[in-house]
């Protein structure tokens, strides 16, 4: 399952920004909002969002999948559950590991993605009603 990774650049931020709507669009079902409603909450909390992480971790790397030449982001709904996720985190994991280093991440705690961190060897280690924070210790 060839896949790379690729600095995202400008050209990527709505690709980027869809990714994260689409993440969080299922918290927000019950709130009995319209679309635009939902749709206007989500932009702007994408952009808080960008500029926590920006002010929070200045020097971070941001990637996207790509692959066959397609950018995928962060996986695309319609990429998931294909494996590629889990290939991209397990050369990840071993490239990690070679180094003694944790991989830390934190995820939405109705994310079906919690099973496959599961799988991986990733750890709870601390969380709300929210998110839970996980951590795979490279060994």
């Amino acid at each position: 399952m060839p896949y790379r990774l690729q600095h995202a650049r400008p050209e990527h931020r709505a690709l980027l920004q869809r990714i994260y709507i689409c993440q969080r669009e299922r918290e927000l079902r019950g709130f009995g909002w319209s679309s635009d409603q939902c749709r206007l909450f989500l932009e702007l909390q994408w952009r808080a969002r960008n500029a926590s992480y920006a002010a929070q971790y200045p020097d971070a790397l941001d990637q996207i999948i790509v692959r066959y030449e397609l950018p995928v982001g962060h996986l695309l709904p319609e990429y998931q559950n294909r494996g590629l996720g889990a290939r991209v985190l397990r050369d990840l994991q071993r490239a990690c590991a070679g180094k003694g280093q944790t991989i830390v991440l934190s995820v939405a705690c109705d994310n079906p993605a919690r099973e496959l961190y599961a799988r991986l060897g990733f750890v709870a280690v601390a969380g709300d009603e929210m998110y839970t924070r996980m951590e795979w210790a490279g060994s």
